[in-house]
């Protein structure tokens, strides 16, 4: 059986911590990459606007579970 190793987060990324005193016992903090690929030409407006789509996608959800 693999060892558990602490996830770490990657290089470069800030993952918020929430911490609340109404939760007991351990605390799991997951951070993950998300990778969005484009497979056609866009200009940068449209690249801008799926940017802020998926961002803003994100941090909804995020905060939705908090």
């Amino acid at each position: 059986m693999a060892e558990d190793v602490p996830a770490q987060p990657i290089a470069g990324s800030t993952p918020p911590l929430v911490a609340s005193a109404a939760v007991s016992g351990p605390v799991v903090h997951y951070s993950f990459p998300v990778e969005v690929e484009v497979v056609c030409d866009m200009d940068d407006a449209a690249i801008a606007r799926i940017t802020a789509r998926v961002l803003a996608e994100l941090d909804r959800e995020l905060a939705r579970r908090q």
